[in-house]
């Protein structure tokens, strides 16, 4: 059933292009995690994907910019603005709240596996410093990525990694 999931979802894609073989790779012969929606994030059970959404985004048939035209990608990101509490970079303009302060952009995961640097001012050098760094409305993500168990958050940070 989950194996049929997986083929139906964004998640094949993801890993056939980062060359990974799919299952395999988090359900491995020596460590076998059984999947779940959440372990997915896919479903009512992920909190990742209320901001870091897994919807397709298609480029203009004709970009100016010379990138390719009607590619299909998943940037992983809703691009809305959300209060991220203290994770939010307190800029804004004179008279602006404090909570008008703190909100911060979703930022695409896509690529993840390229940067160093991770969150608006690069404060996190691993996937897993920067899920912990969440606050504000990503709290709940912070949370329940950290009461993971260890062998589902590695495989989490595994797959953020391939995309």
């Amino acid at each position: 059933m989950q194996a049929q999931l997986f083929d139906t979802s964004i998640h094949k894609s993801a890993f056939a292009s980062a060359g990974l073989p799919g299952c395999v790779t988090c359900h491995s012969n020596h460590r076998i995690i059984h999947p779940s929606d959440a372990l997915l994030g896919d479903g009512s059970a992920s909190v990742c994907t209320n901001c870091h959404s897994p919807v397709p985004f298609v480029t203009p048939p004709h970009p100016f910019n010379g990138v390719p035209g009607n590619f299909v990608f998943f940037p992983f990101s809703d691009f809305a603005v959300h209060d991220m509490g203290s994770l939010g970079d307190r800029i804004g303009n004179t008279g602006d709240s404090e909570a008008t302060t703190r909100q911060m952009r979703t930022s695409p995961l896509w690529g993840t596996r390229f940067n160093t640097q991770l969150l608006h001012d690069g404060r996190a050098k691993t996937v897993r410093a920067a899920i912990l760094a969440h606050d504000g409305q990503g709290k709940a993500a912070r949370d329940a990525f950290a009461a993971l168990p260890t062998d589902a958050q590695n495989l989490l940070i595994k797959f953020v990694n391939s995309i």
